[in-house]
């Protein structure tokens, strides 16, 4: 288990079976929760739940086209996406007059260098605040997500 170990120590592990696995050609099953494992040292991944093999691929497609639930929550879960704390004290459950939506958008794969914000602005002639983004890369796949 690494979540107990500090960054460094995680990462010289990490890397040591990374070569390990380079060097022997042998395959290595590694179980964590640690998504950021999952990033850095595998090919391709299984996300279990409920007891149940749920999604499998490799780790590109997976973070790229997630097809359930439980795969879009654990790449959430990479991101931050943390709104400030002035626009959570406003969040309201159902529309009021004279407020805006937050619209949260996930990008992957090629939509991630496109520039949607700027499209989306001049399309509808509207003003758009961009109030939290994170971008990462896993599997040779950028992905993302935005709030605005």
């Amino acid at each position: 288990a690494t979540s107990a170990l500090d960054p460094a120590t995680t990462q010289s592990i990490l890397e040591l079976l990374k070569e390990i696995n380079r060097k022997l050609n042998i395959t290595i099953l590694l179980i964590t929760h640690e998504m950021e494992v999952v990033k850095s040292i595998c090919h391709e991944v299984a996300i279990i739940g409920g007891g149940e093999l749920v999604e499998k691929g490799t780790v590109g497609d997976i973070f790229a086209h997630p097809k359930t639930e439980l795969a879009h929550e654990f790449i959430r879960s990479t991101l931050d996406l943390s709104i400030p704390e002035d626009y959570q004290a406003r969040l309201q459950p159902n529309r009021v007059e004279g407020s805006y939506p937050l619209v949260r958008m996930e990008f992957t794969g090629a939509t991630v260098d496109a520039p949607l914000m700027s499209q989306i602005s001049r399309k509808y002639n509207i003003d758009v605040s961009i109030l939290s983004s994170d971008l990462d890369y896993a599997g040779g796949v950028k992905f993302g997500m935005m709030v605005a």
